[in-house]
């Protein structure tokens, strides 16, 4: 992107950051003013950009990072006019976090500021009076700011299945056959909540432009590029526009791994406008330089062992048009980036990243977190932050009836057992449709246009049906005393309802969830109860989406569906 087009796309991101702050959508004002810092191609343009941050993270609650963000600005090349508003900012976020010394030296500062600047005396004594009453009021009933957990990923159960791998759990073997190629099946007993899968993502990057999954927000400038955290305060890279941060040890860890060579890559090529992306939004390129990136030419060239783990695995299927405008844009990638190979090495090199791309059409899983709103009692739709490959996790089969989960911690997938799978079953995952809130043709329909398969899972072979064709068959043992009172009270409240929705479940999630859920399970096998039961599918729910809580988002009373004060006795245990 030339200067001048940074310059208007800064100017614009940062008129809009002013306008959502007035809003009070301050996710998305920071957001904006990020995207601004990002792109600014002048000091005075980041220093814009800083001060404009710093004003929603401090309306927000965020005072330390709003007091960083516009001792940044302070700096660069900021209005001299202007200064005596970040020293005051500063001054009462100082303030309120208690730091009274260096407050009261912001103060000053601004102070001095004032006094010193051209303007009639009547108005100093009118900005001296305002200053001294924002500071004496010091913002006692602002917000506390977004407070985010982030759990660490648990250990595989049954320890890992061999020496230096510990993406499978011991539990777990790969097998291959004519009907269902390689897949993996349980190779002991395997019980409810079993981690038998943890896997970091070998290809991932975080969503870039809103065309590029369509309904998704563009979390390039919320999160980290390199741990996938949510941060307010990002540091872009200082070489480029495309990778943000939220630490000096991210930006030093990218840098080593490989931002290096995708930084210099995406420099010499466009990426974001790639005028021969076949993909409007240039989703296309990025897989491909990020592939490249990530790998490495020379790895890709000699077929390393994560190189040829990714090829195995089955490519997405296009038109002869398509394929050769992928094959285009390639070759016109490799011969951009990688001029210091030769012509034959090039050519080699476009082929391995065609393949790659169509693989990772096919074969990559978005990078979700869960959020969870206190105020209505009620989980929200996940929120997709990233596109990522995991080539263990996509040897998982479809089913419509699942017998595991997939969760994110940042942005490792942990895959969990719902339910027992006795040794010898196959393990499945769902690629979206579901038999409890999906007809079978609906179902049957997305896997053929997606995944070019026609499901035969029992749910499908029975054509099993909806969850809310079967209300009413309330099994007869909910109706005795159990010794589960809590699940058979919201059981029961769900039945009176007629509704089997997300706000139900939190009802049920404390730190005996797990072994709740399966004394339901183990009650519906000695009563002999099918899998068509929808209470048994509520149970799987339950469990679903108590490991599916790896970000804690507390959401705010004033409706900011992402800022709000932290509550500790809101918390939900992940296990």
């Amino acid at each position: 992107m030339e200067a001048a087009d940074r310059q208007k796309e800064c100017e614009a991101s940062r008129k809009r950051g002013s306008t959502l702050l007035r809003d009070g959508q301050h996710l998305e004002a920071v957001a904006a003013f990020t995207r601004s810092l990002a792109l600014a191609p002048t000091a005075a343009s980041r220093g814009l950009a800083y001060a404009g941050r710093s004003a929603v993270l401090e309306a927000a609650g965020h005072f330390r990072q709003a007091a960083d963000d516009a001792r940044r600005a302070l700096g660069l090349d900021y209005p001299d006019l202007l200064k005596y508003k970040l020293h005051l900012r500063m001054a009462v976020c100082r303030k309120t976090l208690g730091q009274h010394a260096e407050a009261e030296e912001s103060l000053r500062q601004a102070t001095e500021l004032i006094q010193g600047c051209q303007l009639p005396e009547e108005k100093k004594g009118r900005l001296l009076e305002e200053a001294a009453d924002e500071f004496r009021a010091v913002a006692t009933s602002k917000g506390q700011g977004l407070c985010v957990r982030y759990l660490d990923a648990p250990e595989l159960s049954h320890g890992w299945r061999e020496e230096g791998d510990k993406r499978l759990s011991s539990a777990v073997e790969v097998k291959n056959d004519e009907k269902f190629g390689r897949h993996l099946l349980a190779a002991r007993d395997i019980n409810t909540g079993d981690v038998l899968l943890v896997e970091t993502p070998l290809i991932a990057f975080l969503l870039e432009a809103e065309n590029f999954d369509k309904g998704h927000k563009e979390a390039l400038w919320t999160h980290c590029s390199h741990c996938y955290k949510m941060c307010l305060n990002l540091e872009p890279c200082p070489d480029c526009p495309w990778a943000l941060y939220c630490s000096e040890e991210c930006r030093k860890g990218a840098w080593s791994g490989y931002h290096k060579l995708e930084c210099r890559m995406r420099r010499k090529y466009d990426l974001l406008k790639a005028p021969c992306d076949p993909d409007s939004s240039g989703s296309w390129t990025r897989i491909m330089i990020k592939a490249l990136s990530t790998l490495t030419p020379a790895a890709c060239l000699e077929n390393s062992p994560r190189v040829a783990e990714i090829l195995s695995l089955l490519p997405d299927v296009y038109d002869d048009e398509k394929l050769e405008r992928i094959r285009k844009l390639a070759k016109t990638i490799c011969a951009v980036c990688c001029e210091e190979l030769s012509a034959e090495q090039r050519e080699n090199l476009a082929k391995v990243c065609e393949r790659i791309l169509l693989v990772f059409q096919r074969n990559s899983y978005t990078i979700d977190e869960s959020h969870f709103v206190p105020s209505i009692d009620a989980f929200r739709s996940r929120e997709v932050i990233g596109r990522a490959m995991y080539p263990t996790v996509a040897l998982m089969n479809h089913s419509c009836d699942a017998n595991t989960t997939r969760v994110y911690h940042l942005g490792t997938q942990v895959v969990r057992a719902i339910r027992p799978i006795k040794k010898g079953e196959q393990i499945f995952s769902s690629y979206g449709p579901e038999y409890g809130g999906m007809p079978k043709s609906r179902r049957q329909a997305i896997l053929r246009k997606k995944f070019y398969f026609e499901c035969d899972c029992d749910s499908c072979d029975d054509d099993w049906p909806l969850i809310g064709a079967t209300m009413g068959q309330v099994p007869e043992f909910l109706r005795q005393p159990v010794h589960i009172p809590l699940l058979k009270e919201i059981v029961q409240n769900v039945i009176a309802n007629k509704t089997i929705q997300g706000r139900c479940y939190s009802k049920v999630v404390d730190k005996d969830i797990l072994e709740k859920c399966r004394k339901l399970q183990n009650l519906f096998v000695a009563q002999g109860e099918s899998r068509v039961n929808w209470i048994y599918f509520f149970t799987e729910k339950c469990i679903v989406n108590n490991f599916d809580l790896s970000a804690k988002i507390w959401l705010s009373a004033t409706g900011d569906p992402y800022l709000s004060p932290f509550n500790e006795d809101s918390i939900f245990a992940v296990y």
